[in-house]
């Protein structure tokens, strides 16, 4: 038998995110959040403790995970490192002490995630003295790595790039990313459709499958900087959500 109370958690936390610019938060503001229809479907009051909203929510379902830093508990709608560096992007240039002041993870899991980053490349890292030059007055800023240049296609990459990894739609896809943006955690969508040449349902289709089986996960950004066509390649979800980027799990 399906279970009800996991759907009704799914979709509630997806109609919240959904209207919502943040892609975190504090169990107790989502209380006080969530829609008087919202809090009746999962039995909560605005005095709900935390406790009571995370037992009413139940075992989460992928994308979504709990966090805990201190005694506050927080829901995530992707896994911790995506939505850090969503969060960088959206604050770029804050230090790491702000970063870390401000997003829910504990110090060591942070440095751990955030060292991943910097290490795909991902971001950069830029040593600024605040004052004098001494150890203690120093501090880290992280930068959206925007670097767009990529190596000219080679006839044999270029022809025919619909077929790439065969008939098997997963490795093409896959070979496709790796070719779009090689090193990159995050990339273009529009650059995967462009490279792919698949009809446009059919590539939508096929990244909502992918998404839903676990093999890569939608991510939202910055559409001001790209081009209208850029944007028009990209994939906006029926609840006209725009995912600007993609990464492979």
């Amino acid at each position: 038998m399906p279970n009800n109370k996991a759907n009704t958690s799914s979709d509630i936390l997806k109609s919240f995110f959904h209207r919502s610019e943040k892609g975190f938060f504090r169990v107790r503001e989502m209380r006080d959040l969530f829609t008087p229809d919202e809090r009746s479907q999962l039995k909560l009051t605005k005095r709900s403790n935390q406790t009571q909203v995370l037992d009413a929510l139940g075992t989460l379902r992928s994308p979504y995970s709990t966090l805990k830093k201190g005694s506050s508990y927080f829901i995530v709608n992707k896994p911790p490192q995506d939505a850090l560096l969503e969060y960088i992007v959206q604050t770029s240039g804050k230090t790491i002490g702000e970063i870390a002041n401000a997003f829910p993870l504990k110090q060591e899991d942070l440095i751990k995630e955030a060292n991943k980053l910097v290490e795909q490349g991902t971001v950069t890292l830029q040593i600024q003295p605040k004052q004098k030059i001494q150890l203690r007055s120093i501090e880290l800023h992280f930068h959206l790595d925007e670097q767009q240049s990529q190596p000219a296609e080679s006839a044999s990459t270029s022809s025919n790039p619909g077929n790439i990894g065969g008939d098997d739609p997963v490795q093409a896809f896959k070979a496709a990313y790796d070719h779009a943006n090689p090193g990159s955690h995050f990339v273009k969508i529009f650059k995967i459709r462009q490279h792919l040449g698949l009809p446009r349902e059919e590539f939508d289709n096929l990244l909502k499958t992918l998404a839903n089986e676990e093999h890569i996960t939608l991510n939202m950004g910055n559409p001001g900087k790209l081009t209208r066509e850029e944007v028009q390649d990209s994939f906006q979800d029926e609840y006209g959500d725009l995912y600007i980027t993609v990464t492979w799990r």
